[in-house]
């Protein structure tokens, strides 16, 4: 016979309870199953969206810099990069096709420099280079309106047309882009002998393939053809019927119809509209907004610095200056000491001069005016004598400079001068401007610095 505990876990009731007690805890594992699914999706959802919130709303809108109340986004910063890099990709390919039209392999040096630019190593150059220039670029919009300089909608427009090719009201006269060179005193016997300059030697020997004339001889006098005498047609005719018969065969002088000169296309205002369009229609790197934005910036400028040319004066205090630039101040003192012995300066600038850009040609730096120079360098040079040379080192950034002074004096200033004086005015007038307002940059613009349009260099 069964034991009574078989009995009792064989009856049915017990078997019923422990199954429904069993049936409970699995009931409740799947509904915290189902309950922890649901929030795991309702998280991963979140996420997805919080994913795409910060990308295409966060992000694009994450302010990088600020001037006042305007700020430069990082969808501002991007685009301003992507610009930069397609006018460098579009210079290097025209380049390109220059070089390719001659059969000829492209420079190395300008092959190398766009290559450079382009590089993602250098991108943090570029970065840097385009969040400064927008944030000057608002300090201009800042600084113009307190002055009282604006641009209108309409020299926008004209602008913009300009550089598509279309003059709705008749090509303009061109300009002069330079400004006149302006005569320069000569050199002075004294600068001469501070120069030291070898005078190209004459060739001496007479050139051996030209003949004298003793061996030509006179020459024969040159024949002078009669012109052949003119008839009428009829005694043309009357003289050709005597002495020779009609050639019915003979073909008739053809006679040249004029042809016709092409009329060319009239560009019009509906064919300017089409080319502006498809210009910014495929392309995905920058705006016609950003575009025409930047030509507003270009003209406020233009109307910045011509105010400031006014004031910049037809000469000014200029340096003629050379100079020996070494490593070290104990190289440098060498030097010095090597001239005062009198060796040769220019000898001396071949051998040891760091400055590549001139160190053939006696460190030569010619005329230059205040602002050129750095500030160490111009102040040794402007209060230095003409003929010294210096008698302790002049340090910079560069290195350690030895600097002979060739001439100084108030000079006309030539057209680079000028370029450099107004662009020198600009810049002080730019960080006037600045002064005034509160500028921000911030440390993250690195992180947001876009490689594309891809560059692909030319093998």
């Amino acid at each position: 016979m069964p034991t009574t505990e078989n009995n009792e876990n064989s009856h049915p009731r017990a078997m019923n309870k422990a199954n429904k007690a069993r049936r409970e805890k699995e009931l409740n594992l799947m509904k915290w199953l189902k309950l922890g699914s649901i929030i795991l999706g309702i998280l991963i959802v979140l996420i997805i969206i919080l994913g795409v919130v910060y990308e295409y709303v966060y992000k694009p809108n994450k302010t990088l810099a600020r001037v006042e109340n305007e700020k430069i986004s990082v969808s501002d910063f991007q685009e301003a990069v992507r610009y930069q890099r397609t006018n460098l990709i579009n210079n290097y390919n025209y380049m390109a096709q220059i070089y390719q039209s001659f059969g000829m392999p492209m420079d190395e040096s300008t092959k190398s420099s766009y290559e450079t630019q382009l590089s993602p190593e250098y991108s943090g150059f570029m970065g840097n280079q385009i969040i400064n220039s927008m944030v000057n670029q608002k300090i201009l919009d800042f600084g113009a309106k307190e002055a009282g300089f604006s641009v209108s909608e309409e020299e926008i427009n004209q602008r913009l047309e300009s550089l598509f090719g279309y003059y709705p009201n008749g090509t303009p006269t061109a300009e002069p882009t330079a400004i006149p060179l302006k005569n320069t005193p000569t050199i002075s016997a004294a600068q001469l002998e501070l120069l030291k300059y070898t005078a190209t030697p004459l060739p001496t020997e007479p050139v051996s393939d030209i003949t004298s004339l003793e061996e030509v001889g006179p020459s024969e006098p040159t024949k002078i053809v009669e012109p052949t005498s003119t008839v009428s047609a009829t005694e043309e005719n009357t003289e050709s019927s005597e002495t020779a018969p009609t050639d019915v065969s003979q073909t008739p002088t053809e006679v040249m119809s004029p042809t016709p000169s092409l009329t060319p296309t009239v560009y019009t205002d509906e064919m300017y509209q089409k080319n502006l369009n498809n210009q910014f229609a495929n392309n995905p790197y920058f705006t016609k907004e950003f575009f025409t934005k930047q030509i507003y910036y270009e003209l406020l400028q233009d109307k910045v610095t011509a105010a400031l040319a006014k004031d910049i004066p037809a000469e000014d205090d200029m340096v003629w200056a050379r100079h020996i630039l070494v490593k070290t101040v104990e190289e440098a003192q060498n030097v010095i000491d090597r001239l005062k012995a009198g060796e040769d300066w220019s000898a001396l600038a071949a051998e040891l001069s760091q400055d590549t850009s001139n160190k053939d040609n006696g460190g030569d730096l010619g005329w230059f005016m205040h602002g050129e120079m750095t500030e160490e360098f111009e102040k040794a040079a402007f209060d230095q004598e003409i003929g010294t040379f210096s008698q302790t080192p002049v340090e910079t950034s560069y290195g350690f400079h030895i600097i002979q002074i060739i001439g100084h004096e108030v000079r006309p200033l030539t057209s680079k001068n000028q370029k450099d004086a107004i662009s020198n005015a600009y810049n002080k007038w730019l960080s006037a401007a600045k002064e005034k307002l509160n500028v921000k940059i911030g440390n993250d613009w690195m992180d947001y610095v876009p490689t594309d349009p891809e560059f692909s260099p030319i093998l």
